[in-house]
């Protein structure tokens, strides 16, 4: 009898996670278990994370949320150090869960099929320096695992994520030479010189995913870690289309949590919260926001039902924007005193005409529209006509298809775009020890 294993395990067979008894998945179970030599314990990917997270801060979390017991990375069950990095299991599952998913008769799926936790995989995976690492922990693994698995097949497998990378561009990540950018702009020390030269240089990506919960407008309880990381990645790009991306995955995630399913998918991803975590979470939000206040005017999804003349649901007026950010007015001191200058609006696109809300009643009114969102796409698509032009466009939706709804897309612009970036900068920059 060979003791070697052969990924040939169907959906059926599938086992459970011995810690939170979610069904393992193939890729998880089959084709890359954890390597423990003592024992076959094997657990998912969201469990192996909350443990390395655990070890990290030398507690262990228990199932209240507290931290009570200081742990080392090794295997939970027999408790012997696994062989290899644990953190190359978990990158390896993930490129081949993303290429399972990814790849349909050898093609890439688009981003509209894809979950937002799968786009920021596939974001991770364009890197250079990601593809490197998945190659290596391959290596690796293959030579910890050799004699317990049948190579050939697992090399089989490995042919999904390898024609994965194949298909993705490639981005090469800059180099951090901007280290000290817009560290005036949060000394708060009134230093103009040092915070005009930061305005001038580009902010490179961070190394490091971050969270930012204020841009989730209320909803960072019904989203997962790997979609808060993607999100803000999204919203503090500074591209327009990336911000157009956010705005449309906040609007699907808020009509999941008024059906209940965001929630309950949620907690059970999510390892639970004491009241006093949960309330820390509150107050860093709301010190966040009063810190560094947001635009009064945040990007947004929106379905509206056609309606007509008669109707008059939202009234639309065209108006002459010179980009600059309006915030909310009881920020209004704070807010100048900490962008002040910092904020220039694209020189080459401002002053233009936008069409503009200028009041919404009835089913409309129940959606979130405010007075002074500006419109700038309507059913995916850039708007370029005039308030009379979309209110026409509306009533001939009503006459011809009343029952369709049209999507509106508000405060996508270039300027709030730019806007973002600045202040998500700032507020990483405020999130650094001090030296």
């Amino acid at each position: 009898m060979s003791s070697k294993k052969s990924p040939t395990t169907t959906a059926e067979e599938l086992q459970d996670c011995p810690i939170c008894l979610e069904t393992l998945t193939i890729s998880e179970q089959v084709v890359y278990p954890l390597p423990c030599q003592k024992c076959d314990f094997n657990y998912c990917n969201r469990c192996v994370d909350g443990f390395c997270k655990s070890a990290q801060d030398d507690f262990q979390v228990a199932s209240d949320g507290s931290r009570q017991v200081k742990v080392t990375v090794s295997c939970p069950q027999c408790r012997s150090k696994y062989p290899m990095d644990i953190h190359d299991i978990l990158l390896l599952r993930q490129a081949h869960s993303l290429g399972t998913s990814m790849i349909r008769n050898g093609e890439l799926l688009g981003d509209s099929d894809l979950k937002a936790t799968q786009l920021s995989w596939k974001r991770d995976f364009m890197a250079a320096s990601t593809r490197d690492k998945v190659r290596d922990a391959q290596a690796l693994y293959l030579y910890c695992m050799k004699g317990k698995l049948d190579e050939s097949v697992v090399e089989k497998e490995a042919m999904i994520w390898k024609t994965l990378l194949e298909k993705l561009p490639v981005e090469v990540e800059e180099e951090d030479h901007n280290e000290d950018d817009i560290e005036g702009a949060v000394s708060h020390d009134g230093d103009q010189s040092q915070s005009s030269r930061s305005t001038k240089k580009s902010s490179p990506r961070n190394k490091k995913p971050t969270v930012d919960d204020t841009l989730f407008q209320g909803l960072h309880d019904f989203i997962s870690k790997d979609e808060k990381i993607y999100l803000t990645e999204l919203f503090s790009s500074g591209d327009l289309r990336s911000l157009a991306q956010a705005a449309m995955i906040l609007h699907g995630i808020l009509r999941l949590s008024m059906s209940g399913k965001a929630a309950a998918f949620a907690k059970q991803n999510e390892v639970p919260m004491s009241k006093y975590e949960m309330q820390k979470q509150v107050d860093q939000i709301a010190k966040t926001k009063a810190s560094f206040p947001l635009p009064n005017h945040m990007p947004g999804y929106f379905l509206i039902p056609s309606y007509s003349k008669r109707d008059g649901f939202m009234t639309l007026a065209d108006q002459e924007w010179d980009g600059s950010i309006a915030p909310p007015q009881v920020s209004q001191r704070v807010f100048d005193q900490i962008y002040g200058s910092l904020y220039k609006p694209p020189q080459d696109e401002y002053p233009k005409a936008v069409v503009t809300v200028q009041g919404v009643r009835g089913p409309i009114g129940r959606l979130g529209l405010r007075r002074g969102d500006v419109v700038t796409h309507v059913n995916d698509v850039e708007w370029k006509g005039s308030a009379i032009d979309l209110q026409q466009y509306i009533y001939d939706c009503h006459t011809n298809h009343p029952q369709d709804e049209i999507s509106l897309m508000v405060n996508c612009t270039s300027a709030t775009a730019t806007f973002l970036k600045l202040r998500n900068d700032m507020v990483q920059r405020s999130r650094q020890p001090s030296k």
